[in-house]
């Protein structure tokens, strides 16, 4: 466009913006898959408009190399996201999309805790998704169900064929007699995915205290910052 300019390579290189780091949650155990780190990721995969097929700079990095491939990383620890210490606590998982990936290190705990005969309590996983084939990793779910861990899952599809069109917050709607159990009980709620998913979810939460307490969203928002505050609402979003 301007012949006349002359840039060598490094000063373009120098002005491209820095590449950020991805976090994936880990998706295991070490009891479970002993030195291996289990990830859950969604591989970004589109064609640009120009007709070309284009993948995510991390996820199709990813997902081309092969098996053996060494690849650069950290480990950060999160000490707040965390299954409560009494197994007997029941919990509620609440995902859609990758979302799923720490929730799969939780089940296997749980099913660790069942095999050393500490008797956790119930597992409720509502998970979103475009169509059945997505439904990320329920063949492991269902063997921890058959195994006798007291596990259920609650699938919303926003894309299956001849199927209504649901969202994860709808779920949790169809099912607030027991999401408000959980809560007078003093279960664990958890939320992982996108900031917009995790706000809808919340706000189904005010909507089932304000139903059964009858009172007012300011009141039903400071319990849900109580919750928080004592770790029984815990949210790890991104996006």
């Amino acid at each position: 466009m301007f012949p006349s300019v002359k840039v060598c390579s490094a000063t373009v290189i120098s002005n491209l913006p820095t590449i950020k780091p991805r976090r994936y949650s880990i998706a295991s155990t070490k009891e479970w898959e002993g030195s291996e780190v289990g990830l859950v990721v969604g591989v970004v995969d589109y064609t640009h408009k120009s007709g070309k097929r284009r993948f995510g700079l991390a996820t199709g990095n990813l997902a081309n190399h092969t098996i053996g491939s060494q690849l650069p990383g950290f480990l950060r620890s999160e000490t707040s996201f965390r299954l409560p210490e009494d197994p007997k606590k029941d919990v509620m998982l609440i995902a859609a999309g990758s979302g799923i990936s720490p929730f799969r290190g939780f089940w296997m705990k749980r099913g660790e805790q069942l095999q050393a005969g500490k008797e956790p309590g119930k597992t409720v996983i509502y998970f979103g998704c475009r169509n059945k084939r997505m439904n990320l990793l329920k063949d492991e779910t269902d063997r921890l169900a058959q195994s006798g861990l007291k596990i259920e899952r609650h699938v919303a599809y926003s894309q299956e064929p001849g199927v209504k069109k649901e969202y994860v917050q709808d779920k949790v709607w169809d099912d607030f007699m027991m999401v408000y159990k959980m809560i007078k009980d003093e279960g664990a709620i958890y939320v992982c995915g996108k900031v917009k998913m995790a706000q809808a979810v919340q706000d189904v939460l005010k909507r089932v205290l304000e139903k059964f307490l009858r009172i007012d969203g300011d009141d039903a928002q400071k319990m849900i910052l109580k919750m928080k505050k004592d770790g029984r609402y815990q949210e790890d979003i991104f996006g």
